[in-house]
């Protein structure tokens, strides 16, 4: 899709690039991010000169705003800049033609404040402002969540009125094969004019053993975005990757490691302009690096666009999972609820964690022994599991098997599915699960293991449950092989986690190599009974013998 031309400015410390980190432009400018700065430098200046402080007279402008400033971008006069470092992360704009301040939006990704905020980037085509925390998957925990793509309301911020930028959609990414794709320590992304979404990603360390991120973790990757209606959008898209940047030759990102860092990156046709220096290309990225004495070494990496070969998005996948875990925190919440004006006392100890923690790695195992795409939700309230839910699971239809995974505390009338820091919405009663469920396409497989859970106000057609305990029982495990019900429900239908087990269907008593409801019912309380636990595995279903797991 490109190709490398070469580095201008190249191993060079010029007074602005020190700790730098973000890149866009207009039709005009330059604008780059630096250890909490600002800059503006017009197309004509040679970017390889020295400046230490701003000289109006000839279009170079500092905004000294400080804190981490993130990648940039431009957008219909405004510079979107990342902060973090000030509180909660959030969205600065500043107006291009002078850099003052304007406004600020704290985002949140379904009501839970970001980790870090390290990139924006905004599509040319339809204006929508694209950022995600620190890593980017599918799964939604405490720094991983999916593309986030929000709204900016203009005639707010034309006002100078925070709060301007509203959730819209997000998206799931995946490889070129369409197995699903993890970015880490994400530092910059950029838009092209033809609905590509560019994201740079990679960390330096120091250890020089550890090249995973100067490698097949690490760089450009370039993915293409379908056009999203401002009205009737769906909950979430799928989006695959259709070029990725290498270590040597054509579409090369080269870094170490050990000390470079990939960093901002903005795409500018500069094939017919008259840029200062020797910049040229279409697509720019930065690396710095980190090592020696003094301030960091800037790289600008420049490249030439060659055609597309193939940007046809991947098929709906016909089985897909969720796993939703509560609670993954290490350590004593004491939080004073301002609503209810009462005193939340959330204690999670550091062998309930680990507990989780194991369920998860459990699930996420049987998953992917089953072949079944699955994303993590960690710490989500009850509201937002519901809009994942809903988003996830948009596309699907009567044809495919949805599996959901809920690991949490519970009693007979509702599941506390939320995280206890946010005490008014933890609770999810059983009715409404019910109404959740009804309003997904599919089989739905449900897997709840939670004290008190076998409720039968869950039954509805096309929807099939085990529930790891009676309703008048708790649910039991330990921190070192998780929850009773959840090791047994994955070594029934197919996964051992035991070193040089066979991943043998268990639960199949009929050796037809499939597993049913009521087959994997049976094997749980068989092995819950022969193991003296005071607990019983619960089938709510219309059709006990529904096949829901097989080879």
């Amino acid at each position: 899709m490109y190709t490398y031309l070469g580095q201008y400015p190249k191993d060079r410390e010029m007074g602005w690039s020190d700790e730098i980190q973000g890149v866009c432009h207009d039709k005009e400018n330059w604008y780059f991010t630096q250890n909490g700065n600002i800059w503006k430098f017009p197309l004509s200046y040679d970017l390889n000169n020295t400046c230490k402080s701003e000289n109006r007279s000839i279009g170079i402008y500092k905004n000294a705003y400080g804190h981490r400033l993130g990648d940039i971008d431009y957008y219909n006069g405004y510079l979107f800049v990342p902060v973090t470092g000030d509180g909660n992360p959030y969205i600065a704009a500043f107006r291009a033609s002078d850099l003052s301040y304007v406004a600020k939006t704290e985002l949140l990704k379904f009501k839970l404040n970001y980790s870090s905020l390290h990139w924006c980037a905004i599509n040319p085509n339809d204006g929508y402002l694209y950022t995600s925390d620190k890593n980017v998957g599918n799964d939604f925990t405490k720094e991983t969540t999916p593309v986030m793509v929000y709204t900016i309301d203009f005639d707010r911020l034309n006002k100078k009125q925070d709060y301007f930028i509203y959730y819209k959609t997000f998206l799931r990414i995946y490889n070129a094969s369409g197995d699903r794709l993890r970015r880490e320590y994400v530092q910059g992304g950029c838009f092209d004019d033809k609905n590509h979404l560019h994201i740079n990603n990679g960390r330096f360390t120091l250890k020089v053993v550890d090249h995973n991120y100067a490698n097949d973790r690490g760089g450009i990757s370039v993915f293409s975005v379908p056009s999203i209606p401002e009205k009737d959008f769906k909950r979430s898209y799928r989006v695959k990757r259709i070029a990725a940047s290498n270590q040597k030759d054509g579409f090369r990102y080269q870094f170490n490691g050990t000390g470079e860092e990939p960093s901002g990156i903005t795409y500018w046709d500069l094939r017919n302009e008259k840029p200062g220096g020797k910049v040229c290309g279409c697509l720019h990225a930065i690396m710095s690096d980190n090592t020696g004495k003094g301030a960091d070494d800037f790289y600008f990496k420049h490249y030439d666009r060659l055609p597309v070969v193939d940007e046809k998005m991947s098929q709906h996948v016909s089985k897909m999972g969720v796993i939703i875990t509560s609670e993954l925190c290490n350590k004593r919440e004491i939080l004073k609820d301002k609503v209810l004006n009462t005193v939340v006392d959330a204690i999670v100890s550091s062998d309930e964690e680990k507990r989780r923690r194991k369920n998860q790695d459990l699930m996420a195992g049987l998953f992917k022994n089953r072949k079944i795409e699955y994303t993590v939700i960690e710490n989500m309230t009850s509201m937002g599991i519901e809009a994942i839910l809903y988003a996830l699971f948009e596309e699907s239809v009567s044809t495919d098997v949805n599996y959901i995974y809920i690991n949490c505390h519970g009693n007979k009338d509702e599941l506390l599915i939320g995280y206890y820091s946010i005490s008014k919405e933890i609770e999810m009663k059983y009715t409404h699960l019910h109404a959740v469920l009804s309003k997904i396409n599919g089989k739905k497989v449900v897997l709840i293991d939670s004290c008190h859970s076998g409720n039968e106000e869950l039954l509805d057609e096309n929807t099939h449950i085990l529930a790891s305990s009676l309703t008048d029982e708790n649910a039991t495990g330990d921190s070192v092989i998780g929850n009773w019900a959840t090791r047994y429900w994955v070594c029934g239908a197919g996964y051992d986690f035991l070193p040089g087990a066979k991943d043998d269907l268990e639960a199949d008593s009929d050796k037809d190599h499939k597993v049913t409801l009521r087959e994997l019912r049976d094997y749980t309380n068989r092995k819950l009974r022969n193991n003296s636990r005071l607990q019983h595995c619960v089938a709510i279903s219309h059709n006990l013998d529904e096949v829901i797991f097989e080879k």
